[in-house]
């Protein structure tokens, strides 16, 4: 997750819900690894009915492997022909092929592929370890039992700790869940 800080409440487009497709832009990092935001809109596709639509991006919400958002475009695949099938989950990676219906792309193939891995570089401005996450240029990172530590271990964590974070983000998560981190 990308943390953004609005000193207008007025930049928070009213209408707003979880997994939405959003413009925004960004002023520079503040102190705590976070951002400011200067601008924020609704950035979603809406295709008219009755055009053939070929659409890659990311899987924004999921119902079930047969209905889902693609970059915030409702997706209907029940008569898909679906390459990937195990791929298909919140954040991955598709190509959807269809025609629009009543704001819907219904779809005649699918592809999805697995989730990529992230990495990220640099000092952490902000860490929490009661709830064992940190900020790193300006995404938040949580580790757990299961990450991996390269020249140390958690207990070198401290804020201006210069570090490598490598990780993804499963379908759910609110911060990159990181898979093994590099104390510098």
């Amino acid at each position: 997750m990308l943390l953004a800080r609005a000193t207008d409440a007025a930049l928070i487009p009213a209408d707003l819900s979880p997994a939405a497709v959003v413009n925004l832009v960004f002023g520079p990092p503040l102190a705590d690894g976070s951002w400011q935001l200067l601008q924020a809109r609704d950035d979603v596709l809406r295709p008219p009915d009755g055009l053939a639509v070929e659409l890659q991006g990311r899987v924004t919400q999921l119902t079930s492997t047969q209905r889902f958002a693609l970059n915030g475009v409702s997706a209907d695949a029940s008569q898909a022909q679906i390459e990937g099938l195990a791929q298909v989950q919140a954040g991955a990676a598709a190509e959807v092929q269809g025609r629009m219906r009543k704001g819907v792309l219904v779809a005649t193939e699918v592809a999805a592929e697995a989730h990529e891995l992230v990495e990220i570089s640099g000092r952490v401005p902000a860490l929490d370890t009661a709830r064992q996450t940190f900020m790193l240029k300006g995404w938040q990172a949580q580790w757990t039992a299961a990450t991996r530590f390269g020249r140390g271990s958690a207990l070198g964590l401290r804020n201006g700790r210069e570090l490598t974070v490598r990780g993804s983000w499963p379908p759910g998560a609110t911060a990159l869940q990181a898979l093994h981190i590099t104390l510098e």
